[in-house]
C-alpha cells in the first residue's frame, strides 16, 4: 500500500498560497523524508484549502508515513482529505491521487468507502488496471455483480501492462457477467484474455471458464475446462491441488445428480471452451489483433519516460544541470521507474558527487528491491569509493 501511494510523490514548481517561507520547509521537510514536520507546517500554515496540487499531494504521503506507523485516525484523515483535494487540483493525477485515498481506506477497512474512491478512479481513467483490480475483489466479496462488470469494462481497451492484476480483473469481470447469466459476455471476456496475455495465463483462464460454466449448471463444460487447465499446468504448479479439488468436486456434483458414475456426453449443445492458447482452431482464421495503444499521456509513468528521454538528450549536450532537474522531477512522478534513477546516480558520478549518487541509488533500491542493475551499479559505486579511501592511495 505505502509503494502505491508513494507513487504519488510528484517533484516539481511550488504553487501555493500561505507564508512562502512556512511552505518552502513544508516542502524541504519532505524531500528529507520527515513526515512529521510536513504535517506540523501544514498545520501551522492553517491547513489552507488553496494550495497547489503537489503541495496536497505531498502532505498527503507524509500523513500516510505517519499513519502507518502510528495508526492515528487523525493523520489518516488527514491523508485521505489530503488526497482528494490533490485530485481536485490535478486532473491530469486524480486517478492516481483517487487510487492513494483507496488504498488507504482499505488499509483501515474501510472497505465501501475503499470502493467508492477506486470508481472514482476510473470514472478518470477507466483503465486504471490497479484501481480496477482493487475495485472489483471487493465488489465480488460484497456481491454486487453489476457494479462489479461497470467497473471492470474499461480493462477490456487494456494492452499494457499485461499482469496478473490485470488477468484478475478479466477474470473477475467474466464471473460478474456469467453471475448475471450473460454467459456468452463471459466467454468473449476469457477469450480476450487469452489474446492478449501469455501462455501462462493458460491454466487461470480454463479455471475461470470452468467457473463460469458451473455458475449456468454446465457441469460436463466445467470439467472438460478444469481438466484442460491441469494439462496447462507445468509440473510442480502450487495450483495443481486446488484445482484438482475443484475438478474432484464437479465430478462428485455429476455423480450425484446422475446417481452414480456415467460417462460424460460427447455432444456439445453448449458455448464452446476456448482451446488451449498454443493451439487456435482452425474453423476460424485468426484475426489480428488491433494494435496497442500507447501509453495514456497523463499517466506518471509516461511523464516520467518523456521528462527521462529529454534528460539524456540535455546530457549528451553538455547540460547536466538541467538534465538533473528534469530527472529529478522524473523520479518524483514515478519513484518505481529505475531508468531515470539510474541515470540520474550516472550524471552525479560524473560530477564526482558520490554521496549522492549512492543515495538516488539506495532510494531507487527500497522501490525496487529486486532490480539487479540498480544494486550492481550501487555495489559497484561502493567498492570504488571503498578503494579510494584506503590509506596511500
Amino acid at each position: 500500500m505505502r509503494c502505491c501511494v508513494c507513487c504519488l510523490i510528484i517533484l516539481g514548481g511550488i504553487v501555493g498560497c500561505g507564508p512562502p517561507d512556512a511552505l518552502r520547509e513544508m516542502h524541504a521537510a519532505f524531500n528529507q523524508g520527515q513526515w512529521a514536520a510536513v504535517t506540523e507546517k501544514f498545520a501551522d500554515l492553517g491547513r489552507p484549502r488553496d494550495l497547489d496540487g503537489v503541495s496536497y499531494a505531498r502532505v498527503g504521503v507524509a500523513a500516510t508515513e505517519v499513519y502507518v506507523k502510528s495508526k492515528s485516525p487523525a493523520y489518516l484523515d488527514l491523508a485521505i482529505d489530503s488526497f482528494q483535494l490533490a485530485a481536485d487540483r490535478d486532473r491530469s493525477l486524480a486517478d492516481g491521487h483517487h487510487f492513494a485515498r483507496g488504498e488507504l481506506l482499505l488499509y483501515a477497512n474501510r472497505k465501501d468507502e475503499a470502493i467508492a474512491a477506486y470508481l472514482d478512479a476510473l470514472a478518470v481513467n477507466p483503465r486504471h488496471v490497479p484501481a480496477a483490480w482493487r475495485a472489483v475483489v471487493l465488489l465480488v466479496e460484497a456481491k454486487r455483480a453489476a457494479e462489479t462488470a461497470q467497473a471492470a469494462r474499461g480493462l477490456l481497451a487494456v494492452r499494457r501492462p499485461v499482469n496478473q492484476q490485470l488477468l484478475q480483473g478479466l477474470s473477475a469481470l467474466a464471473a460478474a457477467e456469467a453471475s448475471q447469466g450473460r454467459h456468452d459476455a463471459a466467454i468473449q471476456v476469457l477469450r480476450h484474455a487469452a489474446s492478449i496475455g501469455p501462455s501462462t495465463w493458460g491454466p487461470d483462464i480454463f479455471c475461470s471458464l470452468a467457473g463460469c460454466y458451473q455458475a449456468q449448471n454446465e457441469n460436463g463444460l466445467a470439467r472438460m475446462a478444469m481438466r484442460k487447465a491441469l494439462a496447462a499446468l507445468p509440473e510442480g504448479d502450487p495450483r495443481r491441488p486446488r484445482f484438482d479439488k475443484y475438478l474432484e468436486d464437479l465430478e462428485r456434483a455429476s455423480r450425484a445428480v446422475a446417481g452414480g458414475p456415467t460417462p460424460e456426453s460427447t455432444t456439445d449443445t453448449g458455448p464452446r471452451v476456448a482451446p488451449p492458447l498454443q493451439e487456435p482452431p482452425d474453423s476460424a482464421p485468426e484475426q489480428p489483433a488491433p494494435p496497442p495503444p500507447p501509453p495514456a499521456s497523463d499517466s506518471p509513468e509516461a511523464k516520467a519516460a518523456e521528462l527521462a528521454a529529454k534528460a539524456s538528450a540535455l546530457a549528451a549536450e553538455n547540460k547536466i544541470e538541467e538534465a538533473i532537474k528534469l530527472l529529478e522531477e522524473a523520479i518524483g512522478l514515478a519513484p518505481k521507474l529505475p531508468a531515470p534513477s539510474a541515470q540520474l546516480a550516472n550524471l552525479y558520478v560524473k560530477q564526482g558527487r558520490y554521496a549522492k549518487a549512492v543515495e538516488v541509488l539506495e532510494a531507487a533500491i527500497r522501490h525496487n528491491p529486486d532490480n539487479v542493475i540498480l544494486k550492481q551499479m550501487l555495489d559497484k559505486l561502493r567498492s570504488a569509493l571503498a578503494a579510494e579511501s584506503q590509506p596511500g592511495r
